[in-house]
């Protein structure tokens, strides 16, 4: 485990998207910046890409930010890509965001003051997302602490959208896994979602800030009405119930 040398690291996992990455890279340096302006803290930036192809190494090797470090990943799975870079992350705390998402500005900022200030272990995500692409929908992120939210409800759909800011110990100690779907599994962050609740993690929204989330069929950062193709893989989570789930 690297020593804890910086109080963020910040990771973008991106799927293979070319140029298409522009727009998350530029949100994401946006948050980075404005963190650092506004709260003098140290940041750490990482991207990593799986799967990758020519047109993605161009765009990671010739657009990034200088402060962006690349995460060197040779496999196509993008859960495990997300592993390796927690595991190289010098951060106190991790935020975690894909290229497939924009991110507001005052992300990074917002939820980092709110981690500083919560010592349980709470995972923190963009109080609403905005999805367009295949599927268009605002969805307004729920608070596990919710009395009137029923933790059964995780059965069904992921609750969290994967942007997610959190202690660095909790992305160590639950890793992502993969759900292959060309099986008819997922999603690898709804998985993950049901293995850190059933850990005791608590999630939360940010107030006042917001992502925006590129959906498609090979893709969900939030529940998709009427979509029942996918089961979720085993969890311990599951111990609460003999039943499975479905996406929907």
């Amino acid at each position: 485990m690297p020593s804890t040398s910086v109080d963020i690291t910040v990771i973008l996992a991106c799927r293979d998207r070319g140029r298409f990455l522009h727009p998350a890279v530029r949100s994401v340096a946006d948050a980075v910046e404005r963190a650092e302006s506004e709260l003098g803290i140290s940041i750490e930036w990482l991207t990593v890409a799986a799967p990758s192809s020519e047109a993605t190494e161009q765009y990671l090797s010739n657009h990034l930010p200088s402060r962006s470090r690349r995460v060197r990943f040779a496999g196509t799975d993008l859960a495990a890509a997300k592993n390796q870079a927690v595991a190289e992350a010098r951060g106190r705390y991790i935020a975690m965001t894909g290229g497939d998402d924009l991110v507001s500005s005052n992300w990074l900022s917002k939820s980092y003051e709110l981690c500083m200030a919560e010592p349980r272990a709470v995972v923190f995500h963009p109080h609403a997302v905005i999805v367009f692409g295949d599927t268009r929908l605002l969805y307004v992120t729920p608070d596990q602490e919710d009395p009137d939210l029923s933790p059964d409800a995780i059965f069904a759909r992921n609750l969290w959208p994967a942007t997610s800011v959190g202690q660095a110990k909790i992305y160590r100690d639950h890793k992502f896994v993969d759900a292959d779907q060309e099986r008819g599994f997922g999603y690898s962050d709804w998985h993950w979602v049901c293995e850190t609740v059933a850990s005791g993690v608590v999630h939360r929204p940010v107030p006042r800030t917001l992502s925006c989330c590129r959906q498609q069929d090979t893709h969900t950062c939030v529940p998709v009405p009427g979509r029942l193709t996918d089961l979720l893989p085993r969890s311990r989570f599951f111990q609460r119930s003999p039943a499975g789930a479905r996406v929907t």
